[in-house]
């Protein structure tokens, strides 16, 4: 057997071409598949008056043929409390289950585990999801973690739930019997049987394992994602697709499946609750709408504008709607200290501050909202060398810190590890003085922040994991020298950064929409604004995980926002505020 299990040998084996259950009737294949976001009851779980275990037989069949048939060729885990498996990545915990499962098939007949609630986590637990990483994944365990952050990561960004890492639980006693932890995650091998399979909500814990197939390990940083941000969507009460009567994928026949379940959206055949050889490729904005609906915004997900005089500092607290909710004015900071970024540095969803003094000392301010909680010493300045950004180059939700010596041409990163010390320190490349670094940004959907450089000769990405550099992208299309960089964000909600430009001569603004691939795929333009309007960089604003565009007025102070509506048009032209203009705008983030 080949152990790895490419793009599309994973869209084949979630789409069920190689699983023992896939369902015929009358000659058709009911190949089983997922949906945009839907809910449903576990299939284990309390399912109303069951039938007696020394009862489980049939002497009529449904469209699944008798029970004894399907039970015959349903997969079943090889080990100890192994669970059956259907619908490709479902688990049913016993034959009791197995039987009411095969049952709601029958015609007419209702599915008797339909409980008439929505199956889901509360209010307090859906912010404290946890989970642990057992030791089997070996040397691929930081692969895995950070395939599993970076799904989380993506469903934190579209409502109010939290996915987390108890990384002190990890080990060999990460087991289901772990109680620290919500949920176990562990490597199995099961051939072709299976991706990746979770649990449902009302699970118990005994059953809540996110078990990998140890081929899908060899997928690509994104397939790994989407994977596991399928599977994450289980966990959140999710439901696969052939529920749904409008499907019409090339993954099964129209209208097959049970009733429980109820629609968040309409029919998505994009969802990341589909299979990939069905349409899917990430997270759409139905998800986002679906999902936001089920269990709410994300209460952190609209940035905030930092600002800064001489020794002052002050906070704008924003409203969805990118008017200002509040004024506040964190601690006052010393001339000495020149203000480097806004980042993660303690894996909280909230910004923190870096800071240089006159001598090179670094500091970092772990913040919530506009109180310093503690300042962290990080070091000294690498010799000679500048700050340019802060990214989290290794996707383990830390944010990284980017130097370049421009005698050297040297580019050194330190790795930081959580609570703003440094952890290791790389020197990816060097970049001669031709290049200029324009920003940060994730062009590949890795989850691992990319830098982007420009010449005259045109513009270059470098993919990152960790310390390294991982390829040399060079994008296809040129730009004339009138068009100046201007911002990075994610303004569709891809997964994928995309570049925001603007035109010295007629003040114009343009974005280039990438692909995972580091090349532009389609262009926007915008007439606008007038030449004394300057871009403030691009943050999400309004908390929908699309980026919008920040402008202030150099003459009045004024401050705009563009708020994107993800399709390529402004959704809204925000009056945010207005700001004396010895106020300099450093940057947004989700402070709050």
């Amino acid at each position: 057997m080949n152990d790895r299990l490419d793009d599309n040998a994973i869209a084949d084996r979630e789409a069920g071409a190689h699983y023992s259950n896939t369902l015929s009737r009358g000659g058709s294949t009911m190949k089983l598949r997922t949906t945009a976001l839907l809910l449903a009851p576990v299939i284990a779980g309390c399912l109303g008056t069951q039938p007696d275990q020394a009862h489980l037989s049939s002497t009529g069949d449904n469209r699944l043929g008798t029970f004894e048939e399907f039970r015959a060729r349903t997969y079943h885990e090889p080990w100890p409390g192994g669970s059956y498996i259907v619908d490709a990545d479902i688990a049913i915990h016993n034959d009791v289950a197995l039987y009411q499962y095969w049952a709601s098939f029958e015609d007419g007949e209702l599915a008797v585990y339909n409980t008439g609630t929505d199956i889901k986590w509360n209010d307090t637990q859906k912010l404290n999801l946890t989970y642990c990483i057992d030791s089997s994944f070996g040397q691929n365990l930081s692969r895995l973690a950070n395939a599993m952050h970076g799904a989380a990561t993506e469903w934190g960004r579209r409502a109010n739930v939290n996915v987390i890492h108890v990384s002190a639980q990890d080990g060999s006693g990460c087991t289901a019997a772990n109680n620290n932890v919500l949920f176990n995650v562990r490597e199995v091998s099961v051939g072709n049987q299976y991706a990746a399979r979770s649990f449902f909500p009302n699970d118990g814990r005994a059953n809540r394992e996110l078990l990998v197939n140890t081929g899908t390990l060899g997928n690509t940083p994104r397939g790994l994602v989407a994977v596991l941000g399928h599977e994450i969507g289980h966990i959140l009460g999710f439901r696969h697709e052939f529920v749904r009567p409008e499907d019409t994928t090339s993954c099964g026949s129209s209208g097959e499946g049970d009733s429980d379940w109820r629609g968040l959206t309409v029919y998505d055949a994009h969802s990341i609750m589909t299979y990939p050889g069905c349409g899917f490729d990430w997270w759409t904005n139905l998800d986002r709408n679906g999902v936001s609906s089920l269990y709410g915004l994300w209460t952190h997900g609209s940035y905030d504008l930092l600002w800064r005089t001489t020794t002052s500092l002050a906070l704008w607290l924003m409203n969805p709607d990118a008017t200002v909710a509040s004024f506040v004015n964190p601690l006052s900071v010393d001339t000495v200290w020149q203000f480097g970024g806004i980042g993660d540095f303690n894996g909280d969803r909230k910004s923190d501050t870096l800071w240089i003094n006159s001598t090179g000392g670094v500091a970092i301010w772990l913040m919530d909202g506009a109180s310093v909680l503690s300042f962290a010493n990080a070091g000294t300045a690498p010799s000679g060398a500048q700050f340019r950004a802060l990214a989290d180059v290794n996707g383990d939700g830390i944010d990284d810190v980017v130097w370049y010596n421009p005698s050297t041409t040297n580019v050194i990163v330190w790795l930081m590890a959580e609570g703003g010390t440094v952890a290791t320190t790389a020197t990816p490349a060097s970049s001669s003085s031709a290049w200029t670094f324009l920003g940060v940004g994730d062009f590949n959907g890795d989850h691992k922040m990319d830098l982007l450089w420009r010449s005259s000769a045109g513009l270059a990405i470098w993919m990152m994991n960790g310390g390294s550099v991982i390829a040399f992208v060079n994008p296809t299309t040129l730009l004339s020298s009138d068009w100046v960089y201007q911002s990075i964000g994610d303004f569709n909600a891809d997964g994928v950064s995309d570049i925001v430009w603007r035109n010295n001569t007629t003040h114009d603004t343009a974005i280039w929409w990438m692909n995972n691939t580091g090349n532009a795929f389609a262009f926007e333009g915008y007439t606008g604004p007038t030449s004394n309007w300057v871009s403030n960089g691009a943050g999400d604003i309004t908390g929908d995980g699309i980026s919008d565009l920040i402008w202030r007025d150099t003459v009045t102070g004024n401050v705009a926002t563009w708020t994107m509506a993800g399709n390529g048009t402004v959704a809204a032209y925000a009056n945010s505020g207005s700001a004396a203009t010895y106020w300099t705008l450093m940057g947004t983030g989700p402070f709050d």
